[in-house]
């Protein structure tokens, strides 16, 4: 069997070419504190660097290559070049390290400590500032704390919908102009006061019923404008507090690497979602590259564990997910967390090497909803609130891979909201799956429900919404994934105290196309929905370990073939004390004959050839992938 090369480290690939570079190429320095515009820029001291990165892009030609000198840049920055095929112009930072080479939209006074803080409340450590614009994103020292919808919703940690929310937030008074902030009491995060923090006030989100489209230049850190191929390298940057998106890639052909994202609510950002790829941002890749909405996860925690000590003022609704705030229930239409690193996806978007985490979510339906032919590759993605990666609500040929995903509530979603045409082909494989048995146990104990590591149904919502009128004749009975379906092969799944599937259809409704093959699940249980699921989601040769006493629903996901582990013999794996090279080295399924998956094979050309079990096809030891931005 042939196994592809691993593309961790490489950019030889540009926009399909890999034609060498000019032999004369000009080098432009930038230096925002000594430069000047009217200098050469033709060296980095200050006589002779420019000062704008505007300026640098108005003089560089294909092939030419930006170095900006260390500093905070004030954006938005909104540019309007182009390179060639084989000849980008490179924009890139003269040191990669996190806050080196600061590209920010944040208010200048407050982010400059020149704005004074005046203390409303003492027992609240509730301070106030005045702010001339509305916000969507306050950072204090790079701590990320989420609006509130109104004052006496920060004062009480209150959500808009009566849930309870972070113990850190802010409330923006458009009317009056006024910032409130309230920081987290108990110094985990340094002072409680303003004053001694470097405050990051991000403008106003996007357009849309998501939040999440263009709607002016204050919607990026970078922009990279014309709908047409721009050939532009973008490295090491770090990207703070913009409306929406660190880059907004209007065009197609650009690479986004070695950078930080803090802040946004998106990393990367297409020009918008389309059926039609003649209109969206093509050929996209996004390595190396860090996006976090640091601490969205430790909060997550603290309100479980809060609820758990019965030291709530305010008890759950109905709802289970009451730990959901940064969503939007916690501040009314402020919709600011949900989407993960990138944003509006078009045609052929590689997504690869990243570390994302301590965010809501990893790459959610805003970013993907119309995506085709989407690699999600050789990523960490870990402690998020949400899912890892969604597949929902159209997205087309997306291949998911070698992936480690850690602490994430649950890691895959296939859960479309809009309607025909439903997500497929998806292949998701060769990933390991790692979540602690007490973030499980917590989020059964104190919700009542139990997370499952792969999330999938079609709700009635793709029927009754008011946006999905095309659906009134299409019958409710069964969902089929188009094309090869939703293929799930050669993962190991750690999920103790969980469970592999969350139903979020009917019972009645049953699913079409849907496979698992060669996993290795370690959980608790199938699912809390206990009806037949049909025979539209098929098993085969996969091992299932970690199974309660008495339970005989491993074996459904065993399937064809497949073996069960039980309780008493695989134990060991609940407290993921070992080290994960240990629990793999150790497993009890490493020797277990797998299967050819011949529907993977527009994915994997050597699916049909597979003959082994869980990640790290055929024997091949499952690597750790290389993450993050590299100095």
């Amino acid at each position: 069997m042939k196994i592809p090369p691993p593309i961790t480290g490489l950019l030889v690939w540009f926009c399909g070419c890999c034609l060498p570079l000019a032999a004369h190429a000009d080098v432009y320095y930038v230096d925002g504190k000594t430069g000047r515009d009217s200098a050469d820029g033709r060296a980095p001291d200050g006589e002779h660097a420019l000062a704008t990165i505007q300026e640098a892009a108005r003089r560089a030609s294909p092939g030419d290559v930006i170095t900006v000198a260390e500093g905070i840049y004030e954006g938005p920055i909104d540019l309007h070049i182009a390179g060639e095929p084989g000849r980008p112009i490179t924009i890139q930072a003269a040191s990669r390290k996190k806050n080196a080479v600061v590209i920010t939209n944040a208010e200048p006074t407050l982010r400059k400590g020149a704005t004074p803080w005046t203390l409303v409340d003492e027992s609240l450590g509730l301070y106030r500032a005045p702010l001339a614009r509305p916000t969507c994103r306050i950072l204090y020292s790079g701590v990320d704390i989420q609006p509130y919808a109104s004052l006496d919703a920060l004062k009480t940690f209150v959500g808009l919908d009566g849930n309870p929310g972070p113990r850190h937030g802010y409330y923006y008074d458009e009317k009056a102009q006024m910032l409130y902030v309230r920081l987290h009491a108990s110094g985990k995060y340094g002072s409680p006061n303003p004053a001694d923090h470097l405050i990051s006030a991000g403008p106003r989100t996007g357009g849309g019923s998501a939040g999440n489209n263009y709607d002016g230049p204050l919607f990026f850190n970078l922009g990279l404008r014309g709908n047409k191929p721009l050939h532009v390298i973008v490295d090491g940057f770090t990207f703070e507090t913009p409306g929406y998106a660190g880059v907004y890639v209007d065009g197609s052909d650009v690479v986004v690497r070695n950078s930080w994202f803090l802040g946004c609510r998106a990393g990367v950002s297409g020009r918008r979602e389309s059926a039609d790829p003649s209109v969206t941002s093509n050929r996209v890749t996004v390595e190396f590259c860090d996006y976090s909405q640091y601490p969205a996860f430790d909060d997550m925690i603290e309100l479980l564990e809060l609820r758990k000590a019965g030291r709530l003022s305010v008890a759950p609704s109905k709802f289970p997910l009451f730990w959901w705030s940064r969503k939007g229930n916690g501040a009314g239409n402020n919709k600011t967390y949900e989407t993960g690193i990138c944003n509006l996806v078009g045609s052929d978007w590689i997504v690869r090497n990243n570390d994302i985490h301590d965010a809501f979510e990893g790459l959610s339906t805003w970013a993907l909803r119309w995506s085709k032919g989407l690699v999600v590759a050789h990523n960490r993605l870990e402690r998020l609130v949400d899912n890892a990666v969604e597949s929902e609500d159209h997205t087309f040929g997306m291949k998911i891979y070698g992936n480690f995903i850690r602490n994430v509530v649950e890691p895959f979603s296939w859960q479309p909201l809009g309607g025909e045409p439903w997500p497929g082909s998806v292949y998701i494989y060769d990933n390991v799956v790692q979540s602690d048995l007490a973030l499980n146990q917590l989020i059964t104990v104190v919700s009542d429900w139990t997370p499952g590591w792969f999330k999938a149904g079609a709700s009635s919502q793709n029927w009754e919404a008011s946006w999905n009128t095309h659906m009134k004749d299409v019958p409710r009975d069964v969902v089929r994934a188009p094309g090869d379906g939703v293929v799930v092969f050669n993962n190991t799944v750690f999920f103790p105290g969980g469970e592999f599937l969350t139903r979020v259809q009917p019972p009645e409704r049953k699913f079409e196309n849907f496979r698992f093959v060669n996993n290795v699940s370690v959980a608790a249980g199938f699912s809390r929905q206990q009806e037949d699921i049909g025979s539209g989601i098929t098993f085969s040769h996969n091992a299932w370990a970690y199974a309660p006493a008495g339970s005989d629903r491993g074996q459904v996901f065993a399937g064809v073939e497949g073996t069960v582990f039980p309780e008493s013999s695989d134990a060991w794996i609940a407290d993921m004390s070992k080290s994960l090279d240990e629990i793999l080295e150790g497993a009890p399924w490493k020797d277990l004959p797998g299967a050819g998956v011949p529907s993977a094979a527009a994915a994997f050309a050597g699916a049909p050839e597979i003959r082994t079990v869980g990640a790290g096809l055929n024997g091949r030891p499952w690597k750790m992938p290389d993450t993050g931005p590299r100095e």
